[in-house]
């Protein structure tokens, strides 16, 4: 399945998710390679559900 496809499924395969951030160019190890855009994506997703 291409990642544009399982992107799609998410609705099904995981029916919680809030949203979805493809970081281009970012590896498996997100919290180093790309510190600042992680924080702020989880402070947003954090506060968001804080609610």
């Amino acid at each position: 399945m291409m990642q544009g496809e399982v992107i799609k499924a998410f609705e099904h395969t995981m029916p919680n998710i809030h949203t979805t951030h493809i970081l281009d160019g970012a590896g498996h190890w997100l919290q180093q390679e790309r510190p600042e855009e992680i924080s702020k994506l989880l402070t947003e997703w954090l506060a968001a559900i804080d609610g």
